[in-house]
C-alpha cells in the first residue's frame, strides 16, 4: 500500500515537516502543506500554500525552504 504521505529524496515526509520549513522562512506569514494526487501517477507530491509579506521575494522564500528540508533530512539521518 503506497504511503499518503510526500516524499523527499526518498524519505516519507509528513505535510507537517513541510508547512513548518515553510513558516521558518522570513516573509512567509502563513503556511499549509497537503500531499495532493495526480491521475496516472503513484507518487503524491506535496503542495504547499503560503501567504507572504508585502515585497518578500517568492524565489528566494523557495530557496530557504529547501534549505531548511534538507537541514531537517540530515538531523534525521544523524539520529539513525
Amino acid at each position: 500500500m503506497k504511503s499518503a504521505f510526500p516524499e523527499w529524496k526518498g524519505e516519507v515526509i509528513s505535510s507537517t515537516v513541510v508547512a513548518e520549513a515553510l513558516l521558518r522562512c522570513p516573509g512567509v506569514l502563513e503556511a499549509t502543506a497537503y500531499s495532493v494526487r495526480i491521475v496516472g501517477h503513484e507518487e503524491q507530491p506535496c503542495m504547499g500554500a503560503v501567504v507572504l509579506a508585502p515585497g518578500t521575494n517568492v524565489e528566494d522564500a523557495v530557496s530557504l525552504a529547501k534549505i531548511h528540508l534538507s537541514a531537517k533530512e540530515r538531523d534525521r539521518n544523524a539520529d539513525a
